[in-house]
C-alpha cells in the first residue's frame, strides 16, 4: 500500500490569493528557469471539492484526478507535492484557515483509485462557519517548468441555528446550537434534545458554540458488534472556562462510559450509571466525544482518575472514527521505512503512534512517530510497578519468561 503524505505548508511565492465566495481563486505564478513568471496549469489536476459542509473530526475523501484519467503511482514517483491555503472569511487568515486542517494528504485505495484525505480539526471551536480552499501544487522532478495546481474548496461547518439566551435556563433544538448570552447571566443550565444537560458554573465567554451529532463512530461499533452504543459529539470542543457538570442520557442499560479524546484514544471515564435516572455525570472545563455503553468496549484504557482495574495491557489504543463517505476500505499493512524500521497502515490512513494497537490478534507498541518499538521493556503509564516486553518482531511476550523475569498470560511483569 503506498501513502504519500506531504508537508502543510505556505509556498513562498508570489501569491495573489484573490477568494470571493469562490467565484476566483488566483493560485498564484511561480518564475520558470528562463526568468518569467507562469501561471500553474490548472487544467491537468484535479479534486473533488466537498458536496457538503465539512463537520469537525470527521474524514473526507475525495476523488482525484490526472490527466483525464485516474492518479497513478507513477504520478507521485515524478511530482513533488506542497499546498497553501485560502480563506473566504472575514477576520480568519489564510494561516489562520490551515491551522483548522488537521489532515490533507492523498491515501490509495483497495479498488486502487487515489483520494485526497481531508479531515477538520476538533480541537478548535468557532461561531461560525468558515469558508476556505486547499490548493495542492505538484512540480514536475524531471523539468521543474511543469508546474500544476488544484483547488479544494470547502466549509467547515460549526452550526446550522443560533439563540440568545436571557435565562438561567434553555432547552436546545436538535444537533445544538451556538448560543450568545445577555450580559448580567451569570450561570446557565444547557438542556439538550437528548435529554442530557450541562449546567455551565461560569459565562466568561459571551458566545459558544455547543453543536452536537450523535453518530455513532463506525470503527467502535464495528469493533463491538453485540455492544449498544449512544454517542454525543461536541464540535469544536467547546471551552466552558470552569468545570462544570455535564450529565449525559445513557438510559437505565448502559454500564460503561468512554470519552474518544482529540487522539482518537477511547478512554474509560465511568464504570456505572451515576443515578436511577440512567445518567453519566462527568465534570470537565471542555466537552468533547462521548460514548455509553451496555458492555465493555474493546480497544479503550482506563483513564488514571478511576480505581476500576483494567484487563490486558493497553496504555493508549487508537481507535479511529471512519467517516460514511470513506471509500471501500484503504488497504493497511505493515510497511518498512528507508531506515529498516517498521510502520503500520490502519483502514483509514493513519498510523498508530504513541501507545498500543492490536494488530491480528497479536499487541504492538509505536512510539510517537508511529515507528514499530522492539527489543525493550516498556512500562505501563498508569502503574509504573508493571512492564511490559515486546520482541524482535514487535509483538509483546506472554506466558514466558525474558532475562529471568515472567510475562504472565496478559504480558505483564509485576515488579517490586
Amino acid at each position: 500500500m503506498k501513502k504519500v503524505c506531504f508537508t502543510l505548508l505556505c509556498l513562498s511565492l508570489a501569491l495573489a490569493l484573490t477568494v470571493s465566495g469562490f467565484a476566483s481563486i488566483d493560485v498564484g505564478t511561480y518564475k520558470t528557469k528562463d526568468g518569467d513568471y507562469v501561471a500553474f496549469d490548472e487544467n491537468e489536476f484535479s479534486i473533488d471539492s466537498p458536496s457538503e459542509d465539512l463537520r469537525p473530526g470527521t474524514d473526507y475523501y475525495l476523488e482525484t484526478e490526472w490527466g483525464n484519467g485516474p492518479m497513478e503511482d507513477y504520478f507521485f514517483d515524478y511530482h513533488v507535492l506542497s499546498t497553501s491555503y485560502a480563506s473566504d472569511t472575514e477576520g480568519v487568515s489564510n494561516a489562520a484557515f490551515g491551522r483548522h486542517i488537521a489532515a490533507a494528504e492523498f491515501v490509495k485505495g483497495k479498488d486502487g483509485k487515489y483520494y485526497y484525505h481531508v479531515r477538520v480539526t476538533s480541537a478548535r471551536s468557532l461561531n461560525d462557519d468558515i469558508d476556505g480552499a486547499i490548493i495542492v501544487y505538484a512540480k514536475d522532478k524531471e523539468d521543474p517548468d511543469k508546474r500544476y495546481a488544484a483547488v479544494v474548496e470547502l466549509t467547515i461547518g460549526y452550526s446550522s441555528s443560533e439563540l440568545t439566551v436571557d435565562d438561567d435556563e434553555i432547552d436546545l433544538p436538535d444537533g445544538g446550537a451556538i448560543l450568545e448570552f445577555e450580559k448580567g447571566l451569570k450561570k446557565c443550565t444547557l438542556n439538550f434534545d437528548n435529554n442530557s444537560t450541562l449546567e455551565l458554573k461560569s459565562l466568561s465567554t459571551r458566545k459558544m458554540n455547543f453543536c452536537y451529532s450523535e453518530d455513532v463512530s463506525a470503527t467502535i461499533a464495528n469493533a463491538n458488534p453485540n455492544a449498544n452504543l449512544q454517542q454525543m459529539t461536541f464540535y469544536g470542543r467547546p471551552a466552558l472556562g470552569e468545570r462544570s457538570r455535564f450529565r449525559f442520557n445513557a438510559g437505565y442499560n448502559a454500564r460503561y462510559f468512554y470519552e474518544l479524546t482529540e487522539d482518537n484514544v477511547l478512554t474509560q471515564v465511568g464504570t456505572k450509571n451515576i443515578d436511577a435516572d440512567g445518567y453519566f455525570t462527568v465534570w470537565t472545563d471542555r466537552l468533547g466525544t462521548y460514548i455509553a455503553s451496555d458492555i465493555a468496549l474493546k480497544n479503550a484504557v482506563v483513564s488514571s482518575s478511576m480505581t476500576t482495574a483494567v484487563s490486558g495491557a493497553s496504555e493508549t489504543t487508537p481507535a479511529q472514527p471512519v467517516a460514511a463517505n470513506q471509500p471501500a476500505a484503504l488497504a493497511p499493512g505493515w510497511q518498512r521505512q528507508p531506515d529498516g524500521s517498521m510502520r503500520y497502515q490502519m483502514n483509514d490512513g493513519r498510523y498508530p503512534k504513541g501507545g498500543w494497537a492490536q494488530i491480528g490478534g497479536k499487541w504492538y507498541c509505536f512510539d510517537q512517530n508511529g515507528t514499530l518499538r522492539t527489543n525493550q521493556w516498556i512500562r505501563n503509564t498508569t502503574n509504573d510497578r508493571i512492564w511490559y516486553y515486546v520482541g524482535a518482531n514487535g509483538e509483546m511476550v506472554t506466558n514466558q519468561y525474558v532475562s529471568g523475569l515472567y510475562l504472565n498470560a496478559y504480558g505483564e511483569y509485576h515488579g517490586a
